[in-house]
């Protein structure tokens, strides 16, 4: 098992035979927890790097800010139901 240490600004290298193993990039994102006691580091693959983006994080927030002031509609069940109710508001 390689090893590895805590650098400067709380950097961690990962050593080449595992970047190479999964095959991780310079710029690769990953979800850091905590789990029984140790650090876990995951991947993130290309088609989840639009979550970290701060364009979507601002969207994530505006639509938790409507959920707070009571501006959403519920789910409809099917879309004849969904639009009798748009038609109510217009």
């Amino acid at each position: 098992m390689p090893f590895t240490k805590l650098g400067h600004k709380g950097r961690v290298v990962i050593p080449a035979e595992l970047r190479k193993k999964f095959n991780l990039k310079v710029g690769d994102n990953f979800e850091i927890k905590e789990e029984n006691g140790h650090i876990v580091l995951i991947p993130q693959g290309a088609h989840q790097t639009w979550a970290w983006t701060t364009e979507w994080a601002q969207k994530v927030e505006g639509a938790l800010k409507e959920v707070e002031k009571g501006e959403v509609s519920r789910a409809y069940d099917n879309l004849d139901e969904a639009l009798k109710e748009l038609k109510k508001r217009v």
